[in-house]
């Protein structure tokens, strides 16, 4: 999914919000805005996870009646970009190991991130099916130095790093935290992606410059879509990409 050596804007989108065929204009303006990769969450009753905006934004589109079925659907309406789902353990067991990962297949998905499922845990529950998926695992701040190994081992595609402790949602200050998974990170040898927490260009030039192989934003976007409608979201989705893309890592190797 990051082949080209550049970082990349990976922007969350919950499959559904606020009704299907918003949700496919909001990913198709997001696209146009830049995106590189496109995460697409599939709407869960108790996101441990999330923060109030991305839960409020899967209750919505679970009362309009949108399903995992839905879901694939809706992914499967971009397969010119790589698409990444996410989705909870439960919604996972609910509608069938090898199903799940079939369906998540046949509609073109490139990767899966599970947040509340270690990957003990998915071995046990889904290694024995064969997959072409990338399987993206957490690394937050309080992952001990001696698990972030193994972890980083069982992960394809990009380590997904949580850049601040709690659930997601933007936040003006994050270097010292960013800083501090990034440095814990930096032998792993798959590429990383921070979320939770960006919140605008700042925070995102920020990652950038700190060495991050991609920026996750979730929360802000659809903030920017609540309050301004499409114009909102591609006008920070814009601000985002550009941030990413034109900013140069402290080493000056790169530029995005």
């Amino acid at each position: 999914m990051l082949e080209n050596g550049n970082p990349a804007f990976m922007p969350f989108a919950v499959a559904g919000y606020p009704d299907k065929r918003r949700s496919e204009r909001i990913i198709g303006a997001l696209l146009d805005s830049g995106a590189d990769v496109i995460e697409i969450g599939i709407p869960f009753s108790d996101p441990m996870a999330d923060g109030s905006t991305i839960v409020e934004a899967d209750e919505k589109a679970l009362n309009a009646g949108f399903s995992t079925e839905d879901a694939f659907d809706l992914a499967s309406g971009f397969r010119d970009v790589p698409v990444v789902l996410m989705a909870y353990a439960n919604t996972i067991h609910a509608y069938g190991y090898r199903r799940f990962l079939a369906d998540a297949e046949a509609a073109g998905a490139d990767g899966l991130i599970v947040p509340d499922m270690p990957p003990e845990e998915f071995q046990r529950e889904l290694g024995d099916f064969e997959t072409s998926l990338d399987i993206v695992f957490l690394i937050t701040q309080n992952t001990p130095d001696d698990r972030i190994g193994s972890i980083a081992d069982a992960t394809s595609g990009f380590a997904y790093l949580v850049s601040v402790a709690g659930t997601t949602g933007a936040r003006n200050r994050l270097k010292t935290q960013v800083s501090d998974v990034l440095r814990k990170t930096e032998d792993i040898g798959v590429p990383r992606c921070v979320g939770f927490g960006i919140s605008g260009s700042e925070t995102a030039r920020m990652a950038v410059r700190e060495g991050s192989d991609g920026v996750i934003v979730g929360s802000a976007l659809i903030d920017a879509y609540a309050d301004g409608g499409l114009d909102g979201l591609n006008d920070l989705a814009t601000e985002l990409a550009d941030a990413v893309h034109k900013t140069k890592t402290t080493d000056g190797d790169n530029q995005l």
